[in-house]
């Protein structure tokens, strides 16, 4: 077969070459692919695969599955390092590919065991039911890479059985139906492997069933779903055609109704079991896992999609490039940051593909070998490898720095609480917290009282495991704030009846431990406004909004009578609070440069 696509690509890509030299590349199928993007047509046309369905052979369909993956993969190989195609291309055409491959195997197991037992039929609806199949992570984004596992999810939406004479529960049938589509896919034969299939990310992971009813899923989520989960489900799409309410029942637990500030935390907690395992094993010529890489460019995305996703419907989006345009575009990140990311991200994928392209491997990792680490070079357009590692190091840098001024926690904050720790201890020195305050101006006596009250108190008790470590983290900075204002003591009072009101609402403590910066202001208003500070305590919402602090609560500070929408007969208690939530309405500036800077609304 000659071709000077095919020559120049042979180059970068052992497994290409040995495709060619065996002859499993017919010329007249595979030349014409390479004129264009793949499609799900060109699957279809590939084999007869309804007859392969009807003659039940299962040895004919998995030979052909593997033969249309080392053509796909061998046609995006040529493409790409030919710079026929680009990024889009490769990953969509590698995630078509694998959501036919799932629903040819998924046809050929519902149809084997529905001739064996019959068709599964809901106990409620009455009606024939079919296995949903979920793509998780890079599959569900339309992201996959050549050599990617897929990581799947199988759900069907009610219990029943089967309405053969060989009866069967829809759980044993689809069971049965998801093994089979398994082994179709991630078996090795003679002929390779069409995908690695990862089902870890079910609930209970390898402990759990195989396949799971929507109610069981939905129960799942609600009452033991993870924080990393809601990460993974983030990109989980539905890849197969058949009626579900997969996306309804998992959209609340991915995006919460309020601006979700705890979404920081775990992110940092997920971060940070990778940082650990990569510096373990080693990895930091890994382009994925490694600083700056791949992994810190989608979790930047998808912070904010944690966060503000519930109120801003336009951020559930799947792939990581749509995402950050959106974000852009929402002026929720300044568009060159959002520019630096994605010219970050296609390079950094680029690379990740012509490394799995040379020998058709799952690796991230630069190689070692000098001839491949100059071809490397030479695919992805430079003259040297120094050269290509100068340019590779650039965009690296430049994505941990912006990761690091999103998501690291603040160093500011920890210095801050440590020098304040002693005014809230579990168990304090209590001569020393009294002479502390007094030092400070308090009236320590009652500072201590209501200190002790709240800590013993019903409120903080019930509090989760995640929200009493950040309630933790507010009280000694409201006692520093506090001690700079000409009251401290009514001061703190307020600052602290403001923090056990809102302590069971986690969105709130959160929101207060990512904008440190707020509390000097919050604690300067609840020292001028006793009015304001009820109000505050009432419609907690309007502190977390940005205008409100800027513009709004500023113009009560010191007024000792009602606003002008207050008529006196009337309590600051009963305003109606449509005359206040205005304040809480306005979006983030567009200035703002990262969630640090920003204080939209957040859900009361």
């Amino acid at each position: 077969m000659s071709d000077h696509r095919l020559d120049t690509a042979r180059r970068h890509s052992l497994f290409l070459a040995r495709q060619l030299d065996n002859g499993k590349l017919k010329p007249e199928i595979f030349l014409p692919m390479l004129d264009k993007a793949l499609t799900d047509e060109d699957f279809q046309a590939f084999a007869d695969w309804d007859k392969i369905r009807a003659e039940e052979s299962e040895e004919e369909l998995a030979r052909q599955l593997r033969e249309l993956r080392r053509y796909v993969v061998s046609q995006i190989i040529v493409r790409d390092i030919n710079r026929i195609s680009d990024l889009n291309e490769v990953t969509r055409t590698i995630t078509l590919f694998a959501d036919f491959a799932v629903n040819t195997a998924l046809d050929f197991a519902y149809a084997y065991y529905q001739d064996m037992y019959g068709t599964p039929i809901g106990r409620y609806t009455k009606s024939p039911q079919h296995l949903s199949v979920v793509a998780m992570g890079k599959a569900g984004g339309y992201e996959l890479n050549v050599s990617s596992d897929i990581d799947l999810i199988f759900v069907y939406p009610e219990s029943g059985d089967t309405d053969g004479r060989r009866e069967r529960g829809n759980q044993e049938f689809f069971t049965k139906v998801g093994q089979k589509l398994i082994a179709l896919l991630n078996g090795i034969t003679a002929d390779g492997q069409v995908f690695r299939v990862d089902m870890r990310l079910r609930p209970d992971g390898d402990s759990g069933a195989l396949v799971l009813s929507e109610t069981a899923l939905e129960q799942y989520l609600i009452t033991q779903g993870r924080e990393w989960e809601r990460y993974a489900w983030c990109k989980g799409r539905v890849v197969t055609p058949y009626p579900n309410d997969i996306k309804s029942l998992v959209r609340p637990f991915v995006f919460r109704k309020y601006l979700d500030y705890g979404a920081y935390e775990a992110m940092r907690n997920l971060h940070r079991q990778i940082r650990s395992e990569v510096s373990k094993k080693g990895m930091a010529d890994n382009i994925k896992l490694g600083a700056g890489g791949i992994r810190e460019v989608e979790f930047i995305a998808q912070i904010f999609q944690m966060i503000r996703g519930g109120q801003m419907r336009a951020l559930q989006l799947k792939g990581t490039q749509e995402t950050l345009k959106k974000i852009a575009e929402m002026g929720i990140m300044p568009s060159e940051n959002v520019e630096t990311l994605l010219a970050a991200y296609r390079f950094l994928r680029d690379v990740e593909h012509r490394l799995q392209y040379w020998d058709d491997r799952q690796t991230q990792t630069l190689p070692i070998s000098p001839e491949q680490r100059q071809l490397l070079a030479e695919s992805m357009g430079f003259d040297s490898y120094a050269a290509f590692s100068d340019g590779l190091n650039v965009h690296r840098n430049k994505v941990n720095q912006l990761f690091n001024e999103i998501l690291s926690e603040p160093e500011e904050q920890a210095q801050s609480n440590s020098e304040w720790q002693w005014a809230w201890q579990e168990k304090p020195d209590e001569e020393e917290r009294l002479g502390r305050l007094k030092e400070h101006g308090f009236d320590a006596e009652a500072v201590t009282a209501r200190l002790e009250q709240i800590c013993h108190g019903h409120k903080y008790r019930r509090l989760s495991a995640h929200a009493q470590p950040r309630f933790d983290t507010i009280v000694p900075l409201f006692v520093q704030a506090a001690a700079e204002q000409n009251n401290p003591t009514d001061t703190l009072m307020r600052l602290l009846d403001f923090l056990e009101n809102i302590s069971l609402r986690s969105a709130y403590l959160a929101f207060l431990n990512e904008h440190p910066q707020t509390l000097a202001q919050l604690a300067q208003i609840m020292s001028q406004s006793s009015w304001v500070a009820a109000y505050l305590n009432k419609y907690p919402i309007c502190w977390t909004n940005s205008s409100a602090r800027s513009f709004w609560i500023p113009r009560l500070i010191g007024r000792h009578s009602p606003p002008p929408f207050q008529t006196a007969s009337k309590p600051a208690a009963a305003i109606p609070k449509r005359k206040w939530t205005r304040c809480a309405i306005s979006n983030t500036p567009k200035s703002s440069a990262s969630p640090s800077k920003t204080s939209p609304d957040c859900g009361r």
